[in-house]
Order: structure tokens, then C-alpha cells, then sequence
């Protein structure tokens, strides 16, 4: 029996965006015991954070496409809060979005994504100070914007974004018929998307 909930959905989302202007603190935190770094392939089959939901397999085949994961590390050298982070330079680039839709990244742009902090370390300040961290990172290393995306009703990401330093800057509408998509975007007409198309942030 087909499972209609699986072939037909809508997902609200909003994009934000943050320019190279840096008027952020970094101080919310004490962060003696803790540091943020890149986090190394070797982190993905050996750190409890990367077990659930089969992301060591996925985060291996990111890794390959270029995209970039950073975190912070307790004393222990364990992983408690991570977020990707996708930088289009020289060259546009494709990161997932949703469904199986895909993000264009005009060369110049950066995007941070797949943001997750451990249950014990969450409502500690480490997504909003991983998101300011991760941003300086790219535009130090040449991106014009950086990009983020979340759900509509996420409030708690939403919040986290705003105050790391985000703007909203259009909302997004999908509509899913099995492979199929219709998408509005903010004052943009209606547009026909099929499974694997590329859909320009901009």
C-alpha cells in the first residue's frame, strides 16, 4: 500500500542571510574548557554525537564534496555541538535543502546548515556562538554573504539565528507531490521544481 503522507507534504521555511559586517560579541560563554575547531573525519565513526541517525555515513560523503564541519570540543576531546558549513568559492555550489531539493550557491556565498547540539550542553549558548564562530569563518575565508536556512516554526533556531547576527530576507513555500514540487518564494512567482533540481538562494 502506498503511504500518501510520504509522497505529498509542504514545508515552510525562512532564509536569512548575514553580510561581511561583524558587530557580534563572542563572550557569552566562558569557553576555558571548551575549543572550536574543524572536526576531522576520524571524529565521525569513534564520537557519540555522530552516531544517531546514520550521520557518520552521510557526514563522509560531505566531507568529500567539500563542505566543512565545526565544533566544539569539552576537555574530554568530544564533539558537543557541531555546524556545516559550505563555502561556493571559486565556484557555485549544491548543498541539500529539503525533500530531495538542492541549494545553489552562487560563487562568493557561503551557507550554514545541519546545525545539532548534545541534549546535556543545549539552552547553554553553543548553537548562537557556533553559528558567529563558523560565519567569521567564512567570511575570513573570502565569502561576501552567508547564508542560513530554517523551519517556519522552529522558533528556538529562529531565535538563535536572529541573535548571532542573521537577517531574515525571504520566505519559502513548498509543496511536495511526489517528485514534484511547487515553490513560492516571498514576492517570486509560482515555480515547477522536479526531484534534484537546484534552487538559487538569491
Amino acid at each position: 500500500m502506498i503511504n500518501l503522507a510520504n509522497l505529498i507534504g509542504m514545508r515552510s521555511l525562512i532564509i536569512f542571510e548575514s553580510g561581511t559586517q561583524e558587530n557580534i560579541t563572542h563572550n557569552d560563554i566562558t569557553y576555558s574548557d571548551y575549543i572550536f575547531k574543524p572536526i576531522g573525519r576520524e571524529y565521525f565513526n569513534k564520537d557519540q554525537i555522530f552516531a544517531q541517525k546514520n550521520r557518520a555515513k552521510k557526514f563522509f560523503q560531505r566531507i568529500d564534496t567539500g563542505c566543512k564541519c565545526y565544533g566544539f570540543f569539552n576537555g574530554n576531546d568530544r564533539v558537543v555541538s557541531y555546524v556545516w558549513a559550505s563555502v561556493a568559492l571559486p565556484i557555485a555550489l549544491s548543498v541539500p535543502l529539503t525533500y530531495k531539493l538542492n541549494l545553489k550557491l552562487n560563487s562568493g556565498n557561503a551557507y550554514l546548515w545541519d546545525c545539532f547540539t548534545s541534549p546535556e550542553y543545549r539552552r547553554q549558548g553553543f548553537y548562537r556562538q557556533g553559528l558567529i564562530k563558523a560565519k567569521s569563518i567564512c567570511l575570513k575565508n573570502g565569502a561576501k554573504r552567508v547564508y542560513m536556512v530554517c523551519d517556519r516554526g522552529n522558533t528556538i533556531s529562529k531565535a538563535g539565528i536572529l541573535s548571532a547576527g542573521f537577517e531574515e530576507i525571504s520566505r519559502l513555500f513548498i509543496f511536495r507531490f511526489g517528485h514534484t514540487y511547487l515553490i513560492k518564494k516571498s514576492r517570486n512567482p509560482l515555480q515547477l521544481f522536479r526531484k534534484g533540481q537546484e534552487l538559487d538562494i538569491n
